[in-house]
């Protein structure tokens, strides 16, 4: 027993594995509601939020399944881990991930027809553990085979990466291959201070998206050191961030990417049990100039929110970010959320969010959220240098659409047992140009406008509560039109529609993000 245990600590250990609450707006929601129902003070809009700080009993996927099961295969298809093994003090449990995914567009036919089919193949494993009252782990790793429909192939194309994924690599000549994996270990000998060393993502904010720090980009490296209090808690995390550009070392193709590293400060407080408050600070200091790579400096390893930021003011490889967090539960069933963010060392512009969360509204397991971002023009883009801004792999840290955007979203969610509705539109404008751009020439202000609608419908049947795995069968409507100045481009309207029809059977662990 002894030596199992060690052996699945050292294995862990060395592949840098906390076990979280997964990040996307399922679990975020069900984190709301289950919390606000215990009628006492908690703090939810730092994330991912460890399983050991809250009830996760009460959670959808961890309520005891009183049905009667006549076969270990059924058991396993409908409620049980893969694999199981507790011993004592110590849980780890193995379960397979997967997105099989087929679409039908019917908007793009010629571009249909020149891939044949299209679909997502996604194959994967998550393993989680528990080793007594000190240590929590998890680890993803899937694996992906893509053929996307030609919204999504064009962002694909522009990004260079998979949103949220990362890098690609050809498959079958139009198709997409590609891989993510994530991990974590946290260590918390008391319960009021915890350390983490992770490969993964953050989110701070109680809304769909996030201006302050949004899970929509590419996994970095971080460690993480967090101190937990009834009223109040403090979380200093860092990260290694890197760009889609290589460093001049010759014709080799597999130069290291340019690399910046990212800093956030984040304190919660709540004045009262229903009001949650949180201050961010988040700087970005270059390590790549014009001189070659530098070494971190000094203010990147002060965890002191403001001091930070103070010692920073008068660095040109800099950029720092201050945000506002706020999110008060009327009652139950009503929560109401903000943000506001303003840029101290890029451009000098700020964003808002407001948002409502409204959950078992008139029936049980209806939940409607409401919400509005916006973001002024070169939010995210830092004075000094196009790749010193508020990015990760070519993708927002902050607003998955960066600056000079606005934004209306509507989703609607139900539940009846094990059958599913989910119902979902955003509305997004936007002006085109350095702006909306942090990579582009800042001296280019508009190239013109952008309105995206998108819908989508979904029908669903709940299999595995634990991996969230579901059947559904959806459709998609997205009008996406740039319209572009006369000088900007010879084509003076591009079109990025879509009209889907779905079949999806997967594990829905995170959050993808392709509606923007």
């Amino acid at each position: 027993m002894r030596n199992f245990i060690l052996f699945i600590f050292c294995s862990t250990s060395f592949i840098a594995l906390g076990q979280p609450l997964p990040i996307s707006d399922y679990w975020n929601r069900e984190l709301e509601r289950v919390e606000h129902l215990n009628g006492h003070a908690v703090f939810t809009s730092y994330k991912p939020v460890l399983k050991s700080e809250i009830n996760y009993r009460k959670l959808t996927g961890e309520v005891k399944d009183s049905a009667k099961y006549y076969s270990t295969l059924s058991r396993l298809f409908f409620r049980d881990h893969l694999l199981e093994y507790k011993k004592d003090d110590a849980v780890i449990t193995v379960d397979p991930l997967f997105q099989f995914e087929y679409y039908k567009d019917q908007k793009n036919p010629t571009y249909h027809l020149s891939r044949s089919k299209l679909y997502q193949n996604t194959r994967g494993v998550w393993l989680q553990g528990k080793l007594g009252k000190e240590i929590e782990f998890q680890s993803t790793f899937m694996e992906s085979q893509s053929m996307l429909p030609y919204y999504q192939d064009t962002i694909a194309q522009i990004l260079g990466v998979i949103p949220g994924m990362g890098r690609h690599k050809p498959f079958k000549k139009v198709g997409y291959d590609y891989a993510i994996s994530q991990s974590q270990i946290t260590y918390s000998p008391k319960s009021w201070w915890a350390i983490t060393l992770a490969y993964g993502k953050q989110f701070i904010g109680n809304g769909y998206r996030s201006l302050l720090l949004s899970d929509a980009s590419m996994c970095y490296p971080m460690m993480r050191f967090s101190i937990m209090k009834s009223r109040w808690q403090y979380h200093s995390s860092a990260a290694i961030l890197q760009e889609q550009e290589r460093i001049p070392l010759g014709s080799t193709g597999e130069s290291l990417f340019k690399r910046k590293t990212g800093l956030w400060n984040y304190l919660i407080f709540l004045p009262t049990p229903h009001l949650e408050i949180g201050i961010m600070e988040a700087c970005i200091d270059a390590r790549w100039t014009a001189n070659g790579i530098v070494s971190p400096p000094i203010h990147s390893y002060v965890p002191i929110i403001g001091l930070r930021g103070f010692m920073a003011q008068k660095s040109t490889s800099n950029y720092t970010l201050y945000g506002l967090n706020l999110k008060w539960n009327l009652n139950t069933k009503a929560t109401f959320y903000g943000q506001y963010v303003y840029t101290a060392h890029g451009l000098g512009h700020d964003g808002l969010q407001i948002g409502a969360l409204f959950t078992d509204i008139g029936v049980q397991n209806l939940d409607v959220r409401v919400e509005y971002n916006q973001s002024s023009s070169q939010l995210y883009t830092s004075s000094s240098q196009n790749l010193l801004g508020y990015t990760q792999q070519s993708q927002s840290l902050g607003f998955i659409q960066n600056g000079q955007s606005s934004e209306w979203i509507t989703r609607i969610h139900y539940r009846h047992n094990r059958w599913l509705f989910d119902g979902h539109y955003n509305q997004m404008s936007q002006k085109l140009g350095a702006g909306s751009n942090p990579y582009a020439d800042q001296s280019v202000l508009e190239t013109g406008d952008r309105s995206l609608q998108q819908m989508q419908i979904e029908l669903g049947y709940l299999i595995h509560p634990h991996t969230r795995t579901c059947l559904y069968i959806g459709f998609l409507n997205r009008q996406d039109i740039h319209r572009y100045l006369p000088s900007a481009s010879p084509k003076p309207t591009e079109h990025w529609d879509s009209q889907l029809l779905t079949v999806r059977f997967a594990c829905d662990i995170s959050s993808r993000y392709f509606d923007f």
